[in-house]
C-alpha cells in the first residue's frame, strides 16, 4: 500500500500557484494547463533513491526549484515547449530528481537555488 504522505497529486488550471513541497513527498504528479506554477524542492536533502516528478502540462509555465548542487534528470516528450535545465552544470549518471514530462506548449524551467 502506498502512503498518501509519500505521494502528491497536483491539478491546476487557470491559476498561479507556489507549491512548497514536503520532503516526505517522494513522488509528485502535476497536471497543469493554462496556468503558472512553481514547485519548490529547495529544502529537500539528498537520498540514495531519487525523488520523482511527473509533469503533464498544456500551455502552461512551470518552474522547478531545487537545491544548489542537484542534478535533475529529464526524460519524456515535449512539443512546442521551451525547456531550460540549469542543473546540467552538475550532470551525473543519476539525478537527485527524475523529471518525466508530457508537454504541449509552454515553458519549463529547472533552476538551482543559486540562480533564483
Amino acid at each position: 500500500m502506498i502512503s498518501d504522505e509519500k505521494n502528491r497529486n497536483i491539478k491546476k488550471r487557470l491559476k498561479h500557484e507556489y507549491v512548497h513541497l514536503k520532503p516526505t513527498q517522494h513522488d509528485v504528479k502535476a497536471e497543469i494547463s493554462l496556468s503558472n506554477i512553481t514547485l519548490d524542492y529547495r529544502h529537500f536533502t539528498q537520498r540514495e533513491k531519487p525523488y520523482k516528478l511527473v509533469l503533464s502540462i498544456r500551455c502552461a509555465s512551470v518552474r522547478v526549484l531545487v537545491p544548489k548542487e542537484w542534478y535533475v534528470k529529464v526524460k519524456g516528450r515535449i512539443s512546442m515547449t521551451l525547456l531550460d535545465n540549469y542543473t546540467e552544470t552538475y550532470k551525473q549518471d543519476k539525478g537527485q530528481l527524475e523529471l518525466e514530462i508530457k508537454s504541449f506548449g509552454g515553458k519549463i524551467l529547472v533552476i538551482n537555488e543559486l540562480y533564483v
